[in-house]
C-alpha cells in the first residue's frame, strides 16, 4: 500500500506569508495522511528563512554551534527563533574578531541535532570502552595483589 499524493499546507503560514510552494516532503514509512500531515508540518519550512552573520568584536567562549536565541528585529518584520550554526575566527586570541552565523532553517537545525546525536553517540561508546579497559586492569591489579599477598 502506498500514500496518494496530496497537497498539504500549514493555515498559520499561509495567512501571515501567503501561499508558497517547497520542495515535496516524502517518506516511504508513513501510510496515514494524517500521520503524513503531521510530518510534513514538522519538515516544512513555515516561515521565511532568515540567515544573519554577525562579527563580534572578541572571541566568545560561551557560544556553542546549536544555540538558539530569539531574534527580534520588528523594524524588519521578524520576530523568530534562530540558531546558530556557524562560528569562525581565531581561538588561540581572545581579543580578536570572530564570525556568527546564525538561521531559522528547519534543515539547518536538524543537521545540528543529527551531529549533537551522533557525537553522543561516540562519547557513549568510548565512555563504554574506557569503562571496559577500566574493569581489565582493576581486576589485573587485584590478581598481582592477590599473587603478592600469598608469596609474602
Amino acid at each position: 500500500m502506498f500514500l496518494h499524493r496530496f497537497f498539504y499546507f500549514n493555515s498559520q503560514s499561509r495567512s501571515e506569508f501567503g501561499l508558497k510552494i517547497g520542495e515535496d516532503i516524502t517518506n516511504d514509512q508513513i501510510k496515514d495522511v494524517e500521520a503524513m500531515k503531521k510530518y510534513a508540518d514538522s519538515n516544512m519550512q513555515t516561515e521565511p528563512v532568515v540567515e544573519l552573520s554577525v562579527n563580534v568584536s572578541y572571541q566568545d567562549d560561551d557560544m556553542k554551534i546549536g544555540d538558539t536565541s530569539y531574534l527580534n528585529a520588528e523594524p524588519l518584520g521578524i520576530q523568530t527563533m534562530i540558531t546558530l550554526n556557524g562560528i569562525s575566527g581565531n581561538p588561540l586570541t581572545n581579543d580578536s574578531p570572530m564570525t556568527i552565523s546564525l538561521d531559522n532553517s528547519k534543515l539547518s537545525h536538524k543537521n545540528i541535532n543529527y551531529e549533537i546525536s551522533d557525537k553522543l553517540r561516540l562519547s557513549e561508546r568510548n565512555n563504554n570502552l574506557l569503562n571496559k579497559t577500566i574493569k581489565k586492569l582493576t581486576s589485573r591489579i587485584n590478581m598481582l595483589e592477590v599473587n603478592q599477598n600469598e608469596e609474602a
